[in-house]
């Protein structure tokens, strides 16, 4: 049994403010375990404004467990780590740079033993046997679940995040969450039978992503991409058309230097050659000096301070009120034109956590975010959807692909934009982490999609061991499996291990622990056993 202590923080319509034990809360309050979901109900007998609520309960881990904590959105950095959170006895001030910066930003208030890792919706611990407690939401639209783990006090807090969420007098469930205990694939598969989400098959497919070409993409470097792609066999693979090609998030129209043909003339050509053809957008998002901005500013989000909502990482990058009848229209439109009219076959959907960055009044961020996914879901019935930087539970269900992980970058020129590009391109390895441990959402949730990679040699022995490794990692945890560089360039080995992933590999991996801070992958490549350093 499993009954925690709760904490809850609420605010009266007279200003008048509680904050403490929920069973003396006078909200007439539930706390129930049966067959270990856990649920808690309030029922307030007059209107009040959540805070905050936490509950905390004694968690004993064994000497050799681990335990993973799920990051915010589907490009953020996680992995396993130890019971003593090692690997995190960093300073705070550098801790605090290193965070995703869209959940510090968001999420920073939860942070309630500093220094453990935050986790979001879902967490698990597994021995070295490879038993799995595995702690998961059954409901996030009363607000995403957050997860801290104190291995020295054997504590775990798991807040929710309450923030917008008003009531009236009557019966509430705040928190529902269930504890699943046993072999890995077992524990997933009762977790999303439980979410009532059936598998669904993965097919083997490949392709070419122009995501380093950057903002420098055009039609004759995807034409020279084509060619060099001809070498590359499948009856589902495809081209990307990644960000880059637009004049502006939110005006998307081709930059005329770039396509003087237009982006219909480039779906031809993809298909042309054999190729499925794929192109980014943004929907939920746009540039504040595109033009579309400055037609429609009340299709600007605003928080409940009446500010633009903007992204954390860029401050031109502002959100769009998915609930206006307008914007749905939009959106609409939007994806009418790159399906029907110029021909593509699969719609990328970036920067989706813009839908949920703000709670508002009456709605948790979390709620935000569904209404916006169930929109996107709406409005692409029957066009297939790979989503990127989204936040993970709020998706499920709602696309066909997702990416999966940070995805390396894959040139110097990028490296240098930022510390996180140069992290990335020094430690490629570590960008796939994200898509390895989250490696049992790949059909449950969607098809897992590892970012984009590279197999070219850079010269640096480490690099090269480095960009195979994540080749073969890559491999073994989703689809379509996206190379950003010319295959005709590749050497024997290389090109085999290439075909052999877009294909569908026969490597299973069935083991993975970590020594000196490194993560080993043990996999089965035939009859021989095999093992990989990230």
């Amino acid at each position: 049994m499993y009954i925690p202590e709760c904490t809850i923080t609420y605010q009266h319509k007279d200003g008048r403010q509680y904050s403490g034990a929920l069973k003396n809360s006078g909200l007439k309050a539930q706390v129930q375990d049966r067959n270990g979901e856990i649920s808690v109900s309030i029922n307030p007998m007059e209107s009040i404004r959540l805070v905050s609520f936490t509950m905390t309960f004694h968690w004993i881990c064994e000497t050799d467990e681990r335990f993973f904590m799920n990051g915010f959105r589907s490009d953020s950095p996680c992995m396993e780590t130890s019971r003593d959170n090692k690997l995190l006895a960093i300073p705070a001030n550098l801790r605090s740079r290193l965070r995703v910066s869209t959940a510090a930003k968001l999420f920073g208030a939860y942070d309630i033993h500093n220094g453990s890792p935050m986790g979001f919706s879902y967490c698990y611990f597994r021995t070295s046997r490879n038993n799995y407690r595995l702690i998961a939401s059954l409901d996030e639209r009363t607000g995403y679940t957050i997860f801290q783990y104190d291995g020295l006090d054997s504590t775990i807090y798991i807040s929710k995040d309450v923030e917008g969420i008003s009531l009236e007098a009557g019966e509430y469930k705040l928190m529902s969450i269930k504890i699943y205990d046993g072999p890995e694939e077992y524990v997933f598969d009762q977790w999303f039978d439980d979410l009532k989400l059936p598998k669904l098959d993965v097919k083997p497919m490949g392709g070419f992503s122009t995501n380093n070409m950057g903002y420098h993409v055009d039609a004759l470097g995807i034409e020279e991409a084509l060619d060099n792609m001809e070498s590359i066999t499948g009856q589902d693979n495809m081209v990307l058309v990644a960000e880059g090609w637009n004049m502006a998030k939110g005006d998307w129209s081709p930059a005329p230097y770039k396509f003087p043909e237009g982006m219909a003339q480039v779906a031809k050509r993809i298909h042309d050659r054999g190729f499925k053809a794929a192109l980014w957008i943004s929907p939920f998002s746009i540039d504040r000096r595109s033009q579309l901005a400055v037609d429609h500013r009340d299709w600007i989000k605003r928080d409940r301070n009446n500010k633009i909502v903007n992204s954390p990482m860029d401050v031109n990058l502002v959100a769009l009120d998915v609930s206006r009848a307008d914007v749905k229209d939009y959106i609409r439109r939007l994806i009418d034109t790159v399906v029907n009219k110029w021909g593509y076959d699969m719609i990328v959907a970036g920067d989706l956590y813009m839908a949920g960055l703000v709670a508002v009044e009456g709605q948790s961020r979390a709620a935000s975010m569904y209404q916006a996914m169930e929109t996107l879901k709406e409005l692409t019935d029957g066009i297939p959807v790979m989503a990127e930087d989204v936040p993970l539970m709020p998706a499920f269900g709602m696309v066909d692909y997702c990416h999966i992980s940070t995805g390396a970058t894959v040139t110097p020129k990028t490296a240098i934009r930022s510390i996180r590009s140069l992290v990335d391109y020094l430690t490629p390895d570590r960008s796939f982490l994200g898509a390895l441990f989250r490696r049992q959402l790949n059909g449950r949730a969607w098809v897992n999609t590892p970012k984009e990679y590279t197999l070219m040699n850079q010269g640096l022995r480490f690099f090269d061991a480095s960009r195979k490794s994540c080749a073969i990692v890559s491999g073994m945890v989703g689809m379509p499996q996206l190379i950003t560089d010319n295959p005709t360039d590749y050497d024997e080995e290389q090109q085999k291990l290439i075909l052999e992933n877009m294909q569908g590999t026969e490597r299973k991996i069935t083991r993975i622990y970590d020594v000196k801070n490194k993560v080993i992958v043990e996999y089965t490549d035939g009859e021989k056993l095999c093992s990989v350093k990230l």
